[in-house]
């Protein structure tokens, strides 16, 4: 696994912040993915620095979107996690993943060998929900911290089996389109009429994962969505890489055959003016009736990427006053 140098990580993580928390918004999200060069292996033990950073600039809420792998079982992340909720008390919600959130190298060498490891993702979830709820006078295991803490708990996929299991178990659920798109259209359709309310949650909540580049022009814009696009070409090469510069010509990048195989990737991209942006979102929030959109910005240049968060945040303000909501 490529080394990554503690400045790169610090950069990664904290260098936008100070002029992102300009743009607003009220909600971070952190995603654990392992043998992503580019500081993206997020664990449960940089999320207290996001908190308190994101405490300290007047976020909200820290949305910890976590794919624990279950290499360890759920009272281990239910006293990681309730232990954030003791620290930074109703600003952290986890979000469970099945899936390895890696190549099979990488998640043989985490240990996600298990044979029964899918099999067992429906129980380890009930498994978590109780360690989260009040402790009973028989219960002989214990999150210390975490028992009655009621973190909230999401599901996160991309296929049909997350979808129903979270409308099983009344969860809320984020689906993966910024990078699975397929399944989009049914995976909610199997969510909402499948739900059974839970104490968590009386109706379907559903959010929708989009990738977002904006720029003030759509020309800008389609420069800077190169990185993105050149990192999933690398992808389908069998290379990791570090996010690179854009380029100026895709097509003398991809091949004829990765060319459709990436667009259709990233399908739910939507890159260009705010204007463009504004009428794409609106268009995906009309047809799938999302309660919440979760966008991804992967922009080389830290300045262009802080100002595609701006108007970002920007479509969202027309949006909701367009809906007559605050959010």
């Amino acid at each position: 696994m490529r080394r990554i140098s503690a400045q790169t990580q610090r950069d990664s993580f904290f260098s936008p912040r100070p002029g992102a928390d300009s743009v607003g918004e009220r909600c971070r999200g952190g995603l654990r993915e392992h043998a992503r060069t580019g500081a993206s292996c997020r664990t449960a033990g940089i999320s207290p620095l996001l908190a308190r950073r994101t405490s300290q600039h007047g976020w909200h809420r820290q949305r910890r979107h976590q794919r624990p792998h279950w290499t360890r079982r759920a009272g281990y992340f239910a006293e990681q996690f309730g232990t954030l909720e003791s620290l930074y008390p109703g600003r952290i919600d986890l979000g469970l993943g099945r899936a390895p959130g890696t190549d099979r190298q990488t998640a043989r060498a985490l240990r996600r060998h298990q044979v029964d490891s899918d099999q067992r993702f429906p129980h380890d979830v009930i498994e978590l929900q109780g360690y989260f709820r009040p402790t009973e006078a028989e219960q002989t295991v214990r999150a210390i911290p975490g028992a009655g803490l009621g973190v909230p708990i999401w599901l996160l996929g991309s296929s049909l089996f997350s979808a129903q299991l979270a409308a099983h178990l009344g969860l809320p659920y984020a689906f993966a389109s910024h990078f699975a798109p397929d399944l989009l259209a049914e995976a909610l359709d199997a969510y909402r009429s499948g739900f059974r309310a839970s104490e968590q949650l009386e109706r379907p909540y559903a959010m929708v994962g989009i990738n977002v580049v904006a720029a003030d022009s759509d020309a800008e814009a389609a420069h800077l969505f190169t990185s993105q696009q050149v990192q999933s070409v690398d992808m389908i090469r069998g290379r990791r890489c570090q996010l690179v510069p854009p380029i100026d010509d895709m097509e003398t990048y991809w091949t004829g055959i990765e060319k459709p195989t990436v667009e259709h990737k990233l399908t739910y991209s939507f890159v260009g003016s705010a204007e463009t942006v504004r009428k794409g979102v609106a268009a995906l929030v009309a047809d799938t009736q999302a309660d919440e959109i979760i966008a991804t910005a992967r922009i080389f240049d830290p300045s262009a990427c802080l100002r595609s968060l701006q108007i970002l945040a920007g479509v969202r303000r027309d949006l909701a006053a367009d809906a007559g909501t605050e959010s």
